[in-house]
């Protein structure tokens, strides 16, 4: 019976690798026999100084051989000991695990079940009517909810001790399948013999009458076979590996090769990543060699636009990618912001004219904002878009691994070492589809993309001179997530400025006179007060990552999943929305005054 979980492993294969790895120990051992007793046998009828090289060439080749058919037998071996591991994960570990999953969710069904059976009988059995039986109905349901949560919560505890015990499974499957290829490193090719090949080449030139032509003539073609049959093809690979083709259909080829003759998954970790990369941009309508960022965003409108629409087309098909979906909605808002960027100078001026010390949360390099030549801002639209694209890549490689490939599409992209055992851990969870899990998943791809995959690069604008600080500033500034009750930073965490009027805080007669005590009073200066400005203004910057993730966990985020879970058509309805549109609807200079009009909205509380 199937179950939630898979192993892709493949005993048979291996099993058949290991026959055919003792199949050609025997053939080298059965030569290097022979070839050890040659020399004997042709010693009456050849007799001279070239014999007896030859006779010594021969011995060592027959050795070479026997060494050869040992590493194989070896070889064979560790084979077959890895093909039985299989075999015993695949029939006896794996459907104890889905065992105990069946087990678990038949407990919760049964405690679910019971306590709802114990809830009808006992109201059933009532004969309280009115108010009262509304009470005792009233008391029976909550109990019903205290069972039912009880058991989720033990259903939760040993489904999490099951994922558990599958990942250390298969973390000892990956660490005997290690050993096993450590083993077979020094058997698996083993090298030509250069006695062989000596004597191969000696046949060929000067002996062709001697007794060993009918000896060494076969395997001198062995020679020439295990040239091409060994190194050639794989020596091939290895050359298309390391410079993989930029065609799809060729990529597929290329790893189906590297599959079927057993390479390491990271010796094919380029392929396989480029494999996955320009799927997903075949699928999103892009031509991945024309998008260059460094064009700037005119020339890579299309591109830009398109890649929004993957995303949202993702989240139409599998609602459960709910990483995509909100990419979709908040791109557009990102887009439109690199495309205007020349509005920051107008924006900055704004921002500037401000008195002390309410000035004390702007940049100092904001000022110079309103000069900022064309190639700083150049520099900003160029970093912008390649961030776009990073994710993409990254982001995209994933998610169409999982939609074409499932779980085992992302498990060989993790033993490719490509992404992290984590990334399988959250797409495992994704896949069991369980409400809270999916939300933790996409959480976890979430923070991949703002930390593994762009917090180098908001470090490396914030950090650009002059002018990072103040546009990275300004971007936390006007920036608001495009998702419905989402704020932008300033109007979630907002710059707050204390003011105290000067002079003392109380007022009074003095305690001595000509240094004597007197009685004295006093009472609060009216006079001196203390002043707490709200401005609308940020207080922090969104490159930094921990300001960043702020916003993002307590208000885009809860923001976010609040709609998913309340309104699920409004939002399939926004991700379905033209991208170019939505774009138009947040472009700058459509809100620049809106913007300049916010800066204008200051709270002030005032405490004496």
């Amino acid at each position: 019976m199937t179950g939630p979980f898979t192993l892709d492993v493949r005993p048979d294969a291996v099993r058949a690798s290991a026959k055919r790895l003792d199949e050609a120990a025997q053939v080298c051992a059965r030569h290097g026999r022979r070839l050890a007793t040659a020399p004997e046998r042709w010693r009456d009828g050849w007799r001279s100084g070239t014999a007896r090289t030859v006779g010594a060439q021969v011995r060592s080749l027959a050795e070479h051989l026997e060494t050869a058919a040992t590493d194989l037998e070896a070889a064979s071996t560790t084979l077959a000991g890895l093909a039985e591991t299989y075999e015993v994960a695949l029939t006896e570990d794996l459907p104890a695990l889905h065992a105990r999953w069946r087990r678990a969710q038949a407990a919760y069904d049964d405690a679910v079940a019971d306590a709802r059976r114990d809830r009808d009988r006992a109201l059933d059995g009532s004969d309280l009517e009115g108010g009262a039986r509304r009470m005792l109905q009233h008391d029976l349901d909550d109990g019903l909810r205290a069972a039912t949560g009880a058991a989720g919560v033990a259903l939760s505890r040993a489904q999490t001790a099951i994922l558990a015990d599958v990942e250390a499974l298969r973390t000892r499957l990956a660490r005997r399948t290690t050993e096993a290829s450590d083993a077979l490193a020094g058997a698996v090719r083993v090298p030509v013999p250069p006695a062989l090949v000596q004597a191969h080449l000696t046949v060929r030139g000067n002996l062709l009458s001697s007794p060993l032509v009918d000896l060494l003539g076969p395997l001198g073609r062995l020679v020439d076979e295990a040239q091409e049959r060994l190194d050639g093809p794989l020596d091939r690979l290895r050359e298309e590996l390391e410079d993989p083709p930029g065609d799809v259909a060729a990529l597929d080829d290329l790893l189906a090769r590297a599959r079927e003759l057993g390479v390491p998954p990271p010796q094919y970790a380029g392929a396989l990543e480029a494999f996955w990369q320009r799927t997903a941009a075949e699928a999103a309508g892009i031509d991945l060699d024309a998008w260059d960022p460094a064009r700037g965003a005119d020339a890579n409108r299309a591109a830009i636009e398109a890649v929004y629409r993957y995303y949202g087309d993702l989240y139409l098909a599998d609602p459960d990618l709910q990483w995509a979906g909100m990419a979709n909605m908040i791109g557009p808002s990102f887009a439109a912001g690199f495309l205007d960027l020349a509005l920051f100078r107008r924006l900055a001026e704004q921002a500037t004219d401000l008195p002390p010390p309410l000035d004390q949360g702007v940049p100092p390099e904001l000022r110079d904002l309103a000069d900022l030549p064309e190639d700083e801002l150049r520099y900003f639209e160029t970093s912008f878009l390649s961030m776009q694209k990073e994710i993409f890549l990254d982001q995209g490689t994933m998610h169409q691994a999982y939609v074409d490939g499932g779980l085992d599409a992302i498990r060989e992209l993790a033993a490719a070492r490509v992404v992290d055992r984590s990334m399988v851990r959250a797409w495992e969870r994704l896949a069991t589809g369980r409400p809270d899990l999916v939300e933790q998943a996409n959480e976890r791809f979430l923070r991949r993309e703002q930390l593994d995959v762009i917090d180098d690069d908001y470090q490396r604008m914030r950090a650009h001179a002059p002018s990072g600080e103040a546009v990275t500033w300004l971007m936390t500034l006007i920036g608001t997530p495009s998702i419905p009750g989402a704020r932008g930073y300033a109007d979630r965490f907002p710059l707050r400025v204390p003011v105290e009027t000067p002079g003392p805080e109380r007022l009074g007669t003095p305690r001595r006179i000509f240094g004597q005590d007197v009685p004295s009073v006093s009472i609060d200066n009216p006079a001196q007060v203390r002043v707490e400005v709200t401005t609308p203004l940020p207080h922090g910057n969104i490159a930094d990552f921990d300001d960043r993730w702020r916003l993002i966990t307590r208000d885009t985020l809860p923001a976010y999943q609040a709609l998913l879970r309340d309104d699920p058509q409004r939002a399939r309805d926004l991700v379905a929305a033209d991208v170019a549109d939505r774009i138009g609807d947040y472009r700058l200079h459509r809100q620049v005054d809106d913007i300049l009009a916010q800066l204008t909205e200051w709270d002030v509380d005032v405490d004496q």
